[in-house]
């Protein structure tokens, strides 16, 4: 997987990176977009920066995903999780 290389200030769980869209299976940059913290509800610590995304990269991620859902489809519960 790939992922942008910003540092986040915050040892959170997901390595304290700043994290691109997640799109064919894998994390992609996303350029001159602005980021959002994401923190863990129950202590309010800091989890991970990500992308926030614009209409075109969650068409491109919608799309992604319709491509892929033939396949998915046709899989065992087992085999459809990501892993």
């Amino acid at each position: 997987m790939t992922m942008t290389d910003t540092a986040f200030t915050g040892p959170g769980p997901l390595g304290g990176r700043e994290w691109g869209a997640f799109i064919d299976g894998q994390f992609v940059p996303v350029d001159d977009r602005e980021t959002f913290e994401v923190v863990e509800p129950s202590t309010a610590r800091p989890l991970a920066r990500v992308v926030s995304a614009d209409a075109a990269v969650v068409n491109r991620a919608v799309h992604s995903a319709r491509l892929a859902l033939p396949a998915w489809r046709e899989l065992s519960g087992g085999q459809g999780q990501a892993g």
